[in-house]
């Protein structure tokens, strides 16, 4: 019999009679397999006679044959492995340990938690191996051991399929959930006329914030993270690559106590200001986590972000921005393969943690040579897989920051700010206008009065915070 790969040297987890009760439940009961088919696999199965018995029983499935002892026995037969796993008596006896299938899904699930196990024996034994080997490149190992764990992750956490009437079950009883405000689709931005284009930000969703340096990216993603993480106690986290933390702190401290953001950083402050700021600075919790280092790999972001999902619960993540994430360039050869996979990684990650993350992004010079120098998608940097792996992707455009005072009717443009949506994957684009407070780094909505959202109305309906 051939060797089964885990005796050399690596110790297994395993439940031999529970292999066995599996296996005999499927000889037994006739619709037993189509119950644990999507989920069961030969791979399961830890002693080699059983995956080979199991494989038999596969190949029946896929050509639609009854499957029971005698049809098991002669498909062995045929692929001449009936010898091999020591006769037809040695299908036979399955059936002696088990009366019907009616605990089959339960079983299924702890050969199926045998098997993760091995897996991560497996992967225990070759991140040792590596650690011994000073040869090769660090960062080089830690993704081909974050590979291996997500691979085992999603194998985890694999689901079998659904069919189309539960899958539209399940969508009414969010729905309706959602209309009677006991769930909610997105996160508030905090701007409502965004809220009402974009219904919010979404769990998974990859949403890129472009613009231009000094059009207030930074500022506009900024404002997002302090309204959800002050105003409606939602944690998140923030990886700035370009700013340091006490940069950042600066703008958000400018953006509450409305004070011109470079007397701050001076200190040109006068003590009724400083009054403001320390009452300011008291009202803030820990809710918005913010790392701040410069150099961050996809693996090491991906790294960060999962521990801060896992202990404090983060349910979005901003990054400013996209193209300061160190790419593996050695391995791949240019650094717009480097931008596919860094922007790859961040929709993979957002998925993965089921919340929002926001990366900004710098645009090219081509939009400042069109008349108007509004952005478009083609402006993405680097590459176009951004624009493919963005759920939303928006565009800063000011006017102002070009010199144009007025519009063609005359109007009044300093302190104008376009948020273009130049893709949404579910929704429609167009633009909002916003107010730029340039001093303050603040974007507020032109009209302070305007009527809530429907995210903002059944917050004011209701005293649960979203997500």
């Amino acid at each position: 019999m051939k060797k089964n790969h885990f005796e050399s040297g690596i110790v297994s987890t395993s439940a031999i009679d529970i292999e066995e009760v599996v296996l005999g439940a499927i000889l037994i009961e006739k619709h037993a397999m189509l119950r644990v088919q999507d989920i069961l696999h030969s791979e399961h199965f830890y002693k080699e006679k059983h995956i080979i018995i199991f494989r038999a029983i596969e190949n029946l499935a896929r050509k639609n044959t009854p499957i029971d002892i005698l049809t098991v026995v002669h498909e062995l037969k045929i692929t001449g492995h009936l010898e091999i796993i020591g006769g037809a008596y040695e299908v036979s006896i399955l059936t002696n340990r088990v009366a019907n299938s009616e605990n089959i899904e339960h079983h299924v699930r702890i050969l199926h938690q045998c098997f993760i196990n091995r897996k991560l024996q497996e992967l225990g034994h070759f991140t040792t191996k590596d650690a011994q080997d000073n040869s090769g490149d660090v960062i080089d190992k830690l993704e081909k051991l974050n590979k291996r764990f997500m691979e085992i992750f999603n194998i985890f956490r694999g689901k079998r399929s659904m069919g189309a009437r539960k899958i539209a079950q399940d969508t009414l009883k969010s729905i309706i959930a959602t209309k009677n405000g006991d769930s909610y689709p997105a996160l508030p931005t905090g701007f409502p006329s965004l809220d009402d284009k974009i219904i919010g930000l979404k769990k998974g969703d990859l949403i890129i914030i472009g613009a231009r340096p000094s059009m207030g990216k930074t500022a506009f993603a900024i404002n997002i993270a302090k309204y959800l993480c002050q105003t409606k106690n939602v944690k998140g986290a923030v990886f700035s690559l370009e700013m340091r933390a006490r940069q950042l702190m600066y703008r958000l401290i400018a953006e509450d106590v409305e004070i011109n953001v470079q007397l701050i950083e001076k200190g040109h402050l006068t003590a009724n200001e400083i009054d403001k700021i320390s009452n300011a600075v008291n009202a803030y919790t820990d809710n918005m986590l913010i790392d701040d280092n410069s150099s961050l790999t996809v693996l090491e972001l991906k790294v960060r972000a999962m521990r801060m999902k896992a202990e404090h619960g983060i349910k979005f993540i901003i990054i400013d921005y996209l193209q300061l994430i160190s790419g593996p360039s050695k391995k791949y050869g240019s650094r717009e393969n480097d931008i596919s996979e860094i922007s790859r990684g961040l929709k993979i990650l957002a998925k993965d943690l089921d919340i929002p993350i926001i990366a900004l992004s710098q645009l090219s010079r081509e939009a400042e040579k069109r008349p108007n120098r509004k952005p478009q998608l083609a402006d993405l940097r680097e590459s176009g897989a951004i624009e493919q792996d963005a759920d939303i992707v928006l565009f800063l455009y000011r006017p102002d920051y070009y010199g144009m005072r007025t519009d063609k009717e005359g109007n009044n443009l300093e302190g104008a700010a376009e948020i273009i949506i130049a893709k949404q994957r579910s929704g429609s684009l167009g633009s909002i206008h916003l107010h730029f407070i340039k001093e303050w780094t603040k974007f507020v909505e032109l009209d302070s009065l305007k009527m809530p959202t429907i995210i903002e109305k059944r917050e004011l309906e209701q005293e649960s915070e979203p997500f």
